[in-house]
């Protein structure tokens, strides 16, 4: 899922169009979609200095444990942009129990 999003957030920034249709072809429906789309694109326009370093340098997604602190690209993802869209989405790869790269509290 997280290399999906990436490459739908990727055709979001040429069009947003674009990455509607890529979300919708892995089964989303259009406002779930749009949401994961304006999620991505929000995040690029605040985070996207940080995030370029981070895909450059190939930063791991975490620091070592037992914090495993995350990087700062996905820090700022997380304080930026996961608020609003938890409230809005109300279903995130953490709560429908997807597996992802990055570590997170058993709590969270």
């Amino acid at each position: 899922m997280e290399s999906l999003g990436s490459w739908c957030t990727a055709q979001a920034i040429i069009s947003e169009e674009l990455g509607i249709e890529c979300y919708r072809k892995v089964g989303m429906t259009n406002e779930c979609a749009k949401i994961w789309v304006y999620n991505g694109l929000f995040t690029r326009n605040h985070c996207w200095k940080i995030c370029v370093v981070a895909k450059m340098e190939e930063w791991d997604n975490n620091g070592p444990p037992p914090q495993c602190r995350l990087n700062e690209c996905l820090q700022c993802d997380e304080t930026v942009s996961g608020p609003l869209f938890q409230t809005i989405a109300g279903r995130t790869r953490r709560k429908s129990g997807l597996l992802s790269q990055i570590v997170r509290p058993c709590h969270s």
